[in-house]
């Protein structure tokens, strides 16, 4: 999950197309995308994403399991 400055939005969008990340969901009226990152060296990743001009944040999507 990437939230970003609106003003930068297509940095951001670059940057992710190069390193073949899939756009989930694009909520444009929050400023956040939601990208699919392959699992190879996710926080590798992940701290690569954070460098991109524009972005304000990054947080890796969790998964909750109900009993």
């Amino acid at each position: 999950i990437i939230s970003y400055d609106a003003t930068k939005k297509q940095n951001i969008l670059d940057a992710t197309q190069k390193q073949k990340m899939e756009i989930v969901y694009d909520l444009k009226n929050m400023n956040i995308i939601v990208v699919s990152v392959p699992d190879i060296n996710l926080s590798e990743t992940l701290k690569k994403i954070e460098k991109i001009d524009g972005v304000l944040g990054v947080q890796e999507d969790s998964k909750m399991e109900l009993h």
